[in-house]
């Protein structure tokens, strides 16, 4: 067994330890003395019997210095390895050492004064140090104070080791205000528990007021002497009191200014504004303070919803929450860190990055797009996103979430079947997973950020992204050939061609085929509908010149629609500029100084040139040359001749250093009324 101890200054010791075997003393006791000047004692000694008890007895020796006698029992020889022993006071330059004949004499003057089982018999306490006792299990002793306005009061209780750590014990400190006429006590108004070892409390005031202390000790293992302190800091924070009501006003993207948790029970209230703007604004938070951590509590405007709560950890991290609507929002901060240490918030008011919200509910799911893959953001904890997407039957899909780590949410997928709702759920570490559809319809995917707490590693929501991924979604689906991603097809033929394949014997039967003005196919252009046949081309004819969109979905000859193709982009349009430099150094008229570009035909054309300067005036044009569809390289040769809109001295002259445009304008030969052009911005340099 090796017992441990310190003191204050540098002093000797002598230890007489005893063991005893079911009450009964075995042997002598055995005596160490500590003859080297110390503050850090240990020593070890040997139990005679592995169920043997023992009983150690701790005092000074010589004039070196002075402490108390303590005395420690040992539990049955086993359960530890070391007891660490405290002194009720210790000896220090403060409070130095005086003979025995004044032990337990503090700064107060006097100690507890029994009996004080009551608060009419309260003993009377100052700053400083005080002995005390519990004399019995639940002995209440009271004391009795004066407290000042703007002042923090910490009161500490540092008791004795327990000599059996691993029971439960609980020390009550309590503090009551009085009555308005001083005699009534009318409620506790601060309450601390202290499990095992030390504990202290402290509290800020507002006004001068006389305070009732009553500790209490609810279990047998700390019963005996114990030292109280009471202590008065200064309140730092000089906008205390605040309130929910009379938040303080942040100014969204201000520089920090320090703010100060007065005491465990200090409450901090601010408030950011947020003005009308796109939905869903995010209201973000960055702390930066000592370890420990924060509760945060966020209260809507004009209670629109109800408040919401969550817990930071960490030294320096930052939440962001979702702002439904404008207004003020108010924030309730609670931290767990040392009182009176400082600690700084900056607030930002930023637009929503995810363009899948808002989709926090089923019924505003957002669309599947045409990828296997999209990428989203967690606004705040517990987020819940929701996606929808279509299945046939047997269809299967994996399904997978990156990072998984710190992500600590789940994967479910939700989907009618009958009269009834079912459902498939995955935590987001045992991801990817697969699910097979049991039947043709629409399903809906739910990512839930089921986070507990915000930490350093992960950072603000609102700018952290996730990537979900659902592949095999088009396992079953055609694959668009023509137009290709991206391609310029003719306006006056415009034929759409894909592939489907699926294996087993399963054939086409018909096929829908959709052109829309944008990708989410809310503004369509032309719907074949459901069209019979197993051919696998869909002739559209003519449409406007502009840009589209195109998918097509298919039915089994089971009767089974298939998903929708991954939609492409393409232009239907006469001509197009591919390519062309970004700077044209303009240094002769001869053949080897000109800009080159590429430009594509989509049919047979008549294709004008005109270079436009930095003031859209037109400055060099050449006339019109019959092409075919394809590519084309067209030049301009780096001079600007005189024309009526651009009058000059010269008839042929290099062009001036500036901003200039190509503009190439077609007209379909089949049918000249129908015209097109395409433009391209490029800077002349000497």
């Amino acid at each position: 067994m090796t017992v441990s101890w310190r003191t204050s200054v540098p002093t000797s010791y002598r230890a007489e330890i005893q063991w005893f075997l079911e009450g009964e003393p075995v042997g002598p006791a055995t005596v160490v003395d500590g003859s080297m000047l110390a503050t850090e004692h240990r020593f070890s000694v040997d139990a005679p019997d592995p169920e043997a008890e023992g009983s150690c007895f701790i005092g000074p020796v010589g004039e070196t210095a002075w402490f108390e006698p303590v005395s420690c029992v040992f539990p049955p020889y086993g359960w530890r390895d070391a007891v660490e022993v405290s002194e009720p006071w210790e000896a220090s330059a403060e409070h130095p050492a005086t003979d025995g004949a004044e032990m337990g004499a503090t700064t107060m003057g006097d100690s507890e004064v029994e009996p004080n089982d009551s608060p009419e018999d309260a003993t009377p306490i100052a700053p400083g140090l005080c002995h005390a006792s519990h004399d019995y299990v639940r002995d209440p002793d009271w004391f009795v104070f004066d407290a000042f306005a703007r002042k923090v009061v910490r009161i500490a209780v540092d008791r004795p080791f327990s000599p059996k750590p691993d029971e439960e014990s609980y020390l009550v400190i309590e503090v009551f205000k009085p009555g308005d006429d001083s005699s009534e006590l009318v409620r506790v108004e601060w309450r601390a528990f202290v499990g095992m070892g030390d504990g202290w409390m402290d509290f800020s005031l507002y006004e001068d007021v006389r305070l009732f202390l009553r500790i209490q000790e609810q279990t047998p293992y700390y019963v005996g002497p114990y030292t109280l302190s009471l202590t008065f800091l200064d309140n730092l924070d000089m906008q205390e009191p605040d309130s929910l009501e009379a938040p303080r006003l942040l100014e969204p993207g201000a520089p920090p200014v320090p703010w100060y948790q007065q005491d465990y029970f200090d409450l901090d209230y601010f408030a950011v504004s947020v003005p009308p703007g796109p939905a869903d604004q995010i209201v973000e938070l960055e702390f930066s303070t000592s370890p420990g951590g924060i509760c945060l509590a966020m209260f809507y405007p004009e209670d629109a919803y109800p408040p919401y709560g969550i817990r930071l950890v960490g030294s320096e991290f930052s939440a962001g929450f979702k702002a439904p609507v404008s207004g003020l929002y108010r924030f309730e901060v609670r931290g767990d860190r040392c009182p009176q240490s400082p600690y700084y918030v900056s607030a930002f008011v930023l637009p929503n990055p995810d363009t899948y919200e808002p989709n926090d509910v089923l019924s505003s799911a957002a669309s599947w797009p045409a990828a296997d893959a999209l990428q989203a953001y967690f606004q705040w904890v517990k987020d819940r996103d929701w996606y929808s997407f279509r299945l046939v039957k047997d269809q299967t899909v994996t399904i997978n979430v990156t990072p998984k780590f710190p992500f600590f949410g789940y994967v479910s997928v939700h989907y009618r079947l009958g009269s009834s709702w079912r459902f498939a759920r995955w935590r987001a570490a045992s991801l990817p997973a697969k699910f097979k559809a049991p039947a043709d319809g629409e399903y809906y995917l739910l990512i839930n950020q089921r986070k507990r707490y915000y930490h350093d590693y992960f950072g603000s929501s609102a700018r952290e992204p996730y990537t979900l991924e659902l592949a095999g979604l088009g396992a079953l689906a055609p694959t668009l050939a023509t137009p290709a991603d991206g391609a310029l097809v003719s306006p006056l033929d415009v034929v759409v061609t894909w592939t489907f394949d699926p294996g087993d014997g399963v054939l086409q039967q018909a096929y829908q085929v959709q052109i829309a003005r944008d990708p989410a196919f809310d503004e369509i252009v032309y719907d074949s509908q459901a069209a019979t046949s197993a051919d696998m081309r869909c002739a559209v004819g003519r449409l406007e010149v502009g840009d589209y969109y195109v998918r097509v979905r298919v039915q089994t000859s089971s009767g089974t629609w298939s998903g929708w193709s991954r939609a492409h982009a393409f232009r239907a349009g006469l001509v197009r500029i591919v390519q062309g430099p970004q700077f044209y150094y303009a240094t002769d008229l001869g053949p080897d100084s000109v800009a080159t570009f590429l430009c594509e035909l989509a049919t047979d054309c008549v294709l004008g040139l005109s270079v436009l300067d930095g003031e859209r005036r037109t400055v060099w044009h050449s006339p019109g040359e019959s092409l075919g569809p394809g590519l084309h390289e067209v030049v301009w040769p780096g001079a600007i001749v005189s024309s009526p809109s651009y009058p000059l001295p010269f008839a042929v002259m290099l062009a001036p250093r500036g901003n200039y445009f190509l503009r190439v304008a077609a007209q379909a030969l089949a049918e000249p009324s129908l015209t097109d052009s395409s433009e391209y911005a490029f800077l002349v340099a000497w």
